[in-house]
């Protein structure tokens, strides 16, 4: 997103909004840029959320701090997992490098930012309530849309070609005895993930997982 900045030290009531700029390509789009010194604090947080309620068009928010705290973290992702897709909050931190005698320059490090994929998901879910009958095929087909390109933008070596409408999708896994399926609820509204085997007769196979259960479980937390 390209930004031009709109004001500095936009006033919001009784508080001065660092930053206030607006996406070049969506005019309705402004962006909130909040600096602060030294570690994040609920002062600051408190501040995010009064400028995003009293500016107009404002979608992102943008905190900047030498660290961000755990909790402030939290609050940033919970933010990004329950309000509407048109909002987007990160928070990031901010280094000074130098290289040998190079002049000093600053890197900026993402700690929270939106999960595109999970609110999408989230949304399309949602959708089950306003559209009975043929819609939950709706649903299922616009999650394995959205979840096919999530798993390519994160370079994943499984693949979903072309979107269904049934509540399973199977990765093969290079054994014809198993494949893992990912699963969608429309009606628990629940999603999941589990490895499968075609042959139910033969158990052979899920005796020996089983027998391993404690090891792959402590590679799992490794």
């Amino acid at each position: 997103m390209e930004l031009e900045v709109e004001a500095i030290e936009h006033r919001v009531g009784s508080f001065l909004a660092d930053i206030l700029a607006r996406a070049v390509d969506e005019t309705d789009h402004r962006v909130i840029i909040e600096n602060q010194f030294g570690r994040t604090n609920h002062g600051h947080l408190g501040q995010i959320l009064t400028y995003l309620a009293g500016i107009d068009g404002a979608k992102t928010v943008v905190w900047i701090a030498e660290t961000i705290q755990s909790d402030h973290r939290a609050a940033v992702d919970w933010l990004n997992a329950n309000t509407t897709e048109e909002f987007s909050f990160f928070a990031i931190e901010i280094e000074l490098w130098r290289i040998g005698n190079s002049p000093p320059a600053p890197r900026f490090n993402v700690i929270a930012s939106p999960n595109d994929w999970t609110r999408t998901t989230r949304t399309a879910v949602r959708q089950l309530d306003e559209a009975p009958g043929e819609g939950a095929k709706a649903v299922r087909l616009a999650y394995w849309r959205s979840f096919g390109e999530y798993l390519e933008q994160q370079g994943s070596v499984f693949r979903i070609r072309r979107p269904c409408k049934d509540h399973w999708f199977s990765f093969g896994i290079g054994s014809a005895k198993f494949h893992i399926n990912a699963t969608i609820s429309t009606e628990k509204q629940r999603i999941g993930v589990e490895l499968h085997s075609p042959n139910d007769v033969d158990k052979t196979a899920f005796h020996v997982l089983q027998a391993q259960k404690e090891e792959i479980a402590r590679r799992q937390q490794a």
